[in-house]
């Protein structure tokens, strides 16, 4: 029997840098770890191990299981799904089966000649009528016995996503403080990235924000960014994104302390 295989993906926002962009991807050495590819590409994740299991009674005092996986990652490397075990299709004829991804508009057809603590190898797989087999192999670096993995590039499935890397996208607000509070507005410069970082949309500039009035921003995005500044220089910002709002002092934001008349901040949201 199979079980299941341990696979991780680590993504954070880091608050270290408050002035410039602060939503920094944490990367992995492993092969198997998903890697932003760009956008519009997704990743097959693929590995085999062996495990071993510590076992009372036994004279080794363990016994050593076999644990293969596959993963599927999507351009912002969020992982989409995850299954253990692949069957054998017969002696000699290598491993297959589908792989079923929510939202994808179908499964992906996954075929490998040979998956074992030995190697991988052999792999390929059909999603929407393509076929791929750009992957990756080598020993993981992750200390388990006889690990092995492969991660495989392939074109993400159309949809309301292209155009920018869906997942763990940032935004970046520059905040103008009131030449005369008595009488002044705010001014906001506001910038989008996609979850891989890439530009994506911005205000054009610093925009007047009215208090509470709210600065829309249209981007690559489905939804309309709004951002809205408050009454006083220690007020947060607040933002709103289809049904997600939250403000500057939230966990995932990092704000710096005003400096000649302005302030920045670095937000992350999911898209």
């Amino acid at each position: 029997m199979h079980s299941v295989a341990a696979m991780t993906l680590l993504v954070g926002f880091s608050t270290a840098r408050p002035l410039i962009l602060g939503f920094g991807r944490r990367q992995e050495t492993d092969v198997n770890v998903c890697r932003p590819l760009g956008v519009d590409r997704c990743t097959l994740a693929v590995t085999d191990s062996l495990i071993s299991i510590p076992t009372p009674g036994k004279e080794a005092g363990f016994e050593t299981n076999e644990s293969n996986g596959q993963s599927v990652f999507d351009s912002g490397c969020f992982r989409k799904t995850s299954r253990s075990g692949v069957e054998p299709l017969g002696a000699g004829n290598g491993f297959g089966g589908p792989i079923n991804v929510d939202g994808f508009g179908g499964p992906i057809d996954f075929f490998a000649q040979t998956i074992g603590p030995s190697g991988i190898s052999g792999i390929k797989f059909n999603f929407l009528g393509k076929e791929f087999t750009d992957c990756d192999c080598q020993d993981d670096s992750s200390g388990l016995t006889g690990k092995t993995a492969c991660r495989c590039e392939f074109d993400c499935p159309p949809g309301p996503a292209s155009g920018f890397a869906s997942g763990n996208c940032g935004i970046h607000v520059t905040q103008f403080q009131k030449p005369d509070p008595s009488k002044d507005n705010y001014k906001l410069d506001i910038k989008l990235f996609d979850a891989i970082q890439t530009p994506i949309g911005d205000s054009a500039g610093p925009q007047a924000a009215p208090a509470n009035g709210g600065v829309d921003v249209t981007s690559k995005l489905p939804n309309v960014m709004v951002v809205t500044a408050q009454n006083i220089d220690e007020d947060p910002i607040k933002f709103a994104f289809g049904g997600e709002t939250f403000d500057s002092n939230a966990a995932q934001c990092s704000v710096g302390r005003y400096d000649n008349g302005k302030r920045e901040m670095d937000c992350g949201f999911t898209c």
